[in-house]
């Protein structure tokens, strides 16, 4: 199903243009802050996957992440990080996340991990 919503939460504003730019069979909702992601994840809306970088200022992406599985376990969560230290993925593994991608991060490659996930989503709400 084309048009999912995909909520992009990174600081770095090249990222989320990248995202915006590269995957624009999505509906790409890129916000700068975890805070940011919460006011919307906090309302009703339809977000079909959450895309977030683990390194930002304010609140963490772990502290994110658990706040997104708090407000609705079933969210599709991808997490984005430069720094691809074991401590982090399993960190983000035990919260939670549903993938991993490290930046600089593959176009065709996140694609490929974003279908993946959509697919699984769309098929497990049938």
């Amino acid at each position: 199903m084309a048009g999912e919503k995909i909520l992009v939460v990174d600081d770095e504003k090249i990222i989320r243009d990248t995202f915006v730019a590269a995957f624009d069979e999505y509906r790409i909702i890129p916000v700068a802050s975890g805070q940011e992601a919460l006011n919307i994840l906090n309302r009703p809306n339809d977000i079909d996957l959450i895309i977030l970088d683990m390194m930002m200022p304010g609140l963490t992406g772990t502290e994110l992440l658990r706040e997104i599985k708090r407000i609705n376990p079933n969210y599709k969560v991808i997490v984005l990080t430069g720094y691809s230290s074991k401590d982090v993925v399993i960190e983000a593994s035990r919260v939670g996340a549903d993938e991993f991608i490290e930046k600089p991060f593959d176009i065709k490659q996140t694609l490929k991990i974003i279908k993946r996930l959509l697919d699984r989503k769309n098929n497990s709400s049938k």
